[in-house]
């Protein structure tokens, strides 16, 4: 009965249902709200970003949901999603971001299926296909509402691309808001690499494709055409992200970091066959090949033998080399123009897990068909000899940890007590001898059979190696072996954490930072790594830590305010000062940093002392530090969020100034980066303020009576009184969208302290405005992209 039910609904419905039911069992936990996402991402932008923006409009668009300091938000995080917002008006934030990944991952798999059918698969490889390219995108989708989302965006677009060839104007139109929708709610990063693949499966379906050539022309040049209408409609995302993209920092001196560290390598090839092997002493990018072994067998097996995918196996092979260090593609696209701003190469892997997919689907109707029996069996075999040495691998760290484990890691310790605590940051020698241990636990944990997500990884690799090598295949055995090996992982993880913990740290804060500007000055790169920190006992207390400890300033959430987190478009000018003053979280050209391990901590408590003035002048009304820092700073109170890891230090600066103030004392010099940055740092005087501005104006300074009327995200408003020309300082980041009028009338700005507005006033009385302007966005934007 259930099967004839079953057979007798449409295909697109059977699809999608067994999506949902085979990716179910990742998502239960989260979408019941017991569990949270922990990743950086989530915590410290999509979770914020998706509570400015509820309910929605376009004043919340345009705020910034970090510090509430007028950034445009439209930038990423599915902020013009309307299912986003309507999730959200039924669950919490958490269980909002599950949703959403839970559905759209599922659509992706429908619609990608339904692609691979449009091209001649069968109905069982295309399901298979469609569920390798939903799966392998599972560890990047997590964290960030506007990825999911473009899963199913890139397989519409590739099968109206198929249906232009039957009804060109219809599915042109569709194409075109697809690409429009895309810009405004996908991640920017990925909307490129979109474009690209679909392309270039434009041009490969025109050749194919039996028409006249001039028809096969026509249709290429309208479908290009259609992705040049739909990016100019979605302007309105596309031209401040690219502005700000080259305002800020993070397009700098950081992207060439990132993109030399975030690979493919050794580690990433592991993870192909055991997605938790992400070896600590290795860089890449956890599970990034990762879409079951069984998928990974098959795709070997279409890379050998590839004549009917030669151009999904060109595609696979073009982003691999991309992802490379030193390879002449990774160079290449590293050094050209908008694909640079995607910081790390191994994000082309997006396309290449979609070219998989295609192979995968190609491959499971050639093996079930009994082709390819020679190629299978030599991969099997490969398979099953692997899965025999990891097993033995696992046997000899099990030994290993029972009886020798104790001896090893007093080794360690001592070893790193005499040769490597010197060149760290100073923190007390139990933050690194829990560091150690957790490392230690880490390695072994890698390896051992008594974890579910090791043991089910590798009976998966032995079940898959043994039936390609031994045995006939079976159509519906092999599906759900490639269920199997998919899925199964990650019935056991998850990258979350109890929801619980967001109340324990916001028991920490509420009495300690409240509402005012805060800064870090915390360990970081310096100190093995920053992001990754194995504390604690279990997810809970990890968290917390991260929370509490290594990036105190993601605390939007528990309405903190920060002057220096790693904001996506923070300003390089921004960035260096903070820096300059012992910011880790400030994105700045390596080498600027003081997080280097170039300055012991006595030295770097001396260059704080010296810069203290800096604190006042940016508007740091609080400092957060894993150090006991001398006066000027008065000591406020002091935490231990989890068990025997050092205390964090919270301490006042006193003489903060206001967000609105006259500069009494002033200098001024023409822009200039560089000297404006030594100035700051070099000035003796803490209530100077300096001014930069191409033809300033004659003022002389004085006393200023200051009422401020309204302080908002949007918009700012106050009176003044002036008994002689003076400049007003308004503590905002000068970024592109802010409009300044004095008594009705815009004005010129002068770039204060670095980064903030510097205001001319005239004598007498005026009324003063500030407000994010969208038609100012666009203006400052293109004068940005121009290079003023």
């Amino acid at each position: 009965m259930i099967s004839r039910i079953f057979n007798g609904t449409p295909l697109f419905v059977r699809f999608l249902l067994g999506y949902l039911l085979i990716l179910l069992p990742l998502y239960c936990r989260l979408l019941l709200g017991s569990r949270m996402y922990i990743d950086g991402d989530t915590v410290g932008f999509s979770y914020v970003a998706i509570k400015a923006l509820n309910p929605f409009s376009i004043s919340s668009l345009l705020s910034d949901p970090f510090s509430g300091r007028g950034f445009p938000w439209i930038f990423s995080y599915g902020t013009m999603d309307p299912i986003v917002h309507f999730m959200r008006l039924i669950f919490n934030e958490f269980q909002t971001l599950a949703w959403i990944c839970y559905i759209y991952f599922s659509l992706g798999g429908l619609l990608f299926a339904i692609f691979l059918k449009n091209r001649g698969n069968s109905t069982l490889s295309s399901f298979v296909g469609g569920l390798v390219f939903s799966l392998s995108f599972f560890w990047v989708g997590d964290g960030d509402y506007s990825f999911p989302f473009l899963l199913p965006l890139f397989a519409s677009i590739l099968i109206l691309i198929q249906g232009c060839f039957r009804h060109l104007f219809r599915n042109g139109i569709l194409i075109t808001l697809m690409v429009a929708y895309g810009w405004l709610a996908g991640h920017f990063n990925f909307v490129p690499l979109i474009l690209v693949g679909c392309g270039i499966f434009a041009v490969l379906q025109t050749f194919e494709n039996k028409k006249p050539n001039k028809r096969r022309v026509m249709i290429i040049a309208y479908i290009f055409a259609c992705f040049l209408l739909g990016t100019f409609l979605g302007m309105a995302r596309l031209l401040p992200a690219l502005a700000n993209l080259q305002f800020s920092e993070r397009a700098g001196g950081l992207s060439a970091e990132v993109a030399s560290t975030v690979t493919l390598n050794i580690s990433s090839l592991i993870t192909a066959f055991f997605p938790y092997m992400v070896l600590p002493f290795l860089n890449g990018s956890d599970g990034t090949l990762f879409f079951g072994v069984t998928a990974l067998s098959l795709l070997i097996i279409g890379l050998l033998y590839r004549s009917k995918h030669k151009f999904a196996f060109a595609a696979f092979v073009t982003c691999v080399l991309i992802a490379i260090p030193n390879s002449p593609l990774y160079w290449l696209i590293q050094n050209t123009p908008l694909f640079s701003y995607l910081r790390v190469p191994i994000r082309w892997m997006f396309l290449a897990n979609a070219a998989v997919a295609v192979i995968v689907a190609n491959i499971f109707d050639e093996v079930v068909n009994n082709k390819l029996v020679g190629i299978r069996k030599r991969v099997g075999s490969i398979f099953f000899c692997i899965g025999v040495a990891f097993f033995v691998i696992s046997v000899v760290f099990t030994i290993v940890d029972l009886l020798f484990s104790e001896t090893i890691l007093s080794n360690l310790k001592l070893y790193f007590d005499s040769n490597l605590y010197g060149k760290t940051s100073g923190l007390p020698l139990e933050h690194y001898h829990q560091y150690i241990d957790g490392l230690w636990r880490r390695v072994i944990s890698i390896f051992s059979v008594s974890s579910p997500k090791f043991l089910l990884s590798l009976i998966g690799l032995l079940l898959t190696g043994l039936y390609m090598w031994k045995y006939s295949i079976n159509k519906v055995l092999l599906t759900l072996l490639i269920v199997f090996t998919s899925v199964s992982p990650f019935f056991f993880y998850h990258k979350t954490v109890s929801i619980n913990v967001l109340e324990s740290v916001k028991d920490i804060y509420e009495n300690e930072i409240e509402d005012e500007y805060v800064m870090s000055i915390l360990p970081g790169l310096a100190d093995f790594t920053k992001r990754f920190v194995v504390f604690g006992e279990n997810d809970n207390e990890r968290m917390s830590y991260q929370l509490a400890l290594l990036s105190p300033n993601r605390h939007a959430l528990l309405n903190v305010k920060n002057i220096d987190f790693y904001q996506p478009v923070q300003p390089t000018r921004m960035a260096r000062l903070l820096a300059s003053i012992g910011s880790g979280n400030a994105p700045v050209p390596k080498g600027e940093n003081l997080e280097e391990p170039i300055f012991s901590p006595d030295e770097r408590i001396e260059i704080l002392k010296d810069r203290y003035h800096l604190f006042a002048a940016l508007n740091v009304s609080k400092v957060v530090s894993a150090w006991n820092l001398p006066k000027p700073f008065v000591w406020n109170s002091d935490i231990r969020p989890v068990d025997r890891l050092p205390e964090i230090h919270i301490y006042n600066v006193p003489d903060v100034r206001p967000i609105i103030y006259s500069a009494e004392k002033f200098e001024t010099m023409s822009p200039d980066e560089d000297k404006a940055i030594e100035f700051m740092k070099s000035i003796e005087d803490p209530e100077l303020s300096l001014i930069e501005c191409e033809k300033c104006p004659d003022i002389q300074g004085g006393e200023v009576d200051i009422d401020v009327i309204t302080d908002e995200d949007l918009l700012v408003e106050f009176d003044v009184d002036v008994e002689s020309s003076s400049w007003i300082v308004v503590s905002r980041p000068r970024i592109p969208g802010w409009r300044v009028e004095m008594d009705g009338e815009g004005i010129d700005t002068a770039i204060a302290n670095g980064m903030f507005f510097g205001i001319p006033v005239k004598k007498g009385d005026h009324k003063v405005k500030m407000y994010m302007n969208y038609k100012t966005l666009f203006v400052d934007s293109l004068k940005i992209l121009m290079g003023n």
